[in-house]
């Protein structure tokens, strides 16, 4: 399934750091101006994908690369993530589904080998585009 697009945002960026994900620096500005990243994950790789200073934002934003990712056909499924964060996870889906109209979508916890990276409030995405 290569067409799967994981996108999360922390909601800290402390366990970022403490995993050796990004460096002291960019924690202390990013932590003083309350910057949510939105990371992903590309050939194996954590990449940055954007950020912002709002959960509202960041959210708005990974709606915008869903749909950009799914193009013209609409067509995808998706699913929403979350570590410690269950009422996040429902807001970015209403955002999502007030925009967009997945085929099947789902909520699930975080696992615990990624969540421990991002920390608790880490809220995200998987989903790709059903081809016919």
């Amino acid at each position: 399934m290569s067409n799967l697009t994981p996108e999360q945002t922390a909601d800290t960026l402390k366990y970022l750091y403490r995993g050796g994900r990004i460096g002291k620096a960019k924690h202390l500005v990013g932590s003083m101006l309350n910057i949510k990243p939105i990371i992903s994950m590309k050939d194996g790789i954590i990449v940055s994908l954007g950020q912002a200073r709002t959960r509202q934002r960041v959210y708005k934003m990974i709606v915008d690369r869903i749909e950009e990712t799914i193009g013209g056909s609409g067509k995808f499924k998706i699913a929403y993530v979350h570590a410690a964060a269950a009422e996040e996870a429902e807001k970015l889906k209403e955002l999502v589904e007030t925009r967009l109209s997945p085929a099947e979508s789902l909520i699930a916890e975080l696992s615990p080998a990624l969540g421990v990276h991002t920390g608790p409030g880490t809220v995200g995405v998987c989903y790709y585009p059903m081809i016919e």
